[in-house]
């Protein structure tokens, strides 16, 4: 019996990206830390809520830990933000939008107030789905 391995990519195709494409990635960093540098400045500016919920939906390959920080800075502007709670988010998949759904619905019916809805990136497709089907239960997108 012969042992295989699968991979995606033969690793003899697999090729360095340019300088430039990595430098573009430690962007992210810089713009994950300027949510703490400007979290003073943003509460000032950025509307206060109202206490409604809202649930933030993270994009490809991100899942909740992504979106602690702006979770936690609109808990401080008096928002009720909820975590998408579904792991990663590894694409379009019937199952997790159901859930999502559900999840939707629950907060609606706990809290009697429509969701709004913030979904990155992928999510956003998440999100329009959504309140397309559950226009009964979300405030807005």
């Amino acid at each position: 019996m012969t042992k295989t391995t699968s991979r995606l990519v033969p690793p003899t195709t697999l090729q360095r990206p340019p300088l430039s494409r990595t430098v573009l990635e430690i962007r992210a960093i810089l713009e994950f830390g300027s949510l703490f540098l400007g979290r003073k400045y943003l509460q000032k500016k950025l509307p206060k809520g109202d206490g409604h919920p809202v649930m933030i939906i993270p994009g490809f390959m991100i899942g909740d830990a992504f979106t602690l920080s702006l979770r936690r800075l609109l808990g401080t502007l008096g928002y009720e933000a909820h975590p998408w709670d579904q792991g990663n988010n590894y694409g379009l998949r019937d199952e997790t939008c159901h859930n999502l759904e559900r999840r939707v619905a629950q907060i609606y019916r706990d809290s009697g107030r429509k969701v709004s809805l913030i979904g990155h990136s992928l999510g956003g497709v998440y999100v329009r789905a959504i309140a397309h089907r559950q226009p009964q239960h979300v405030r807005q997108i």
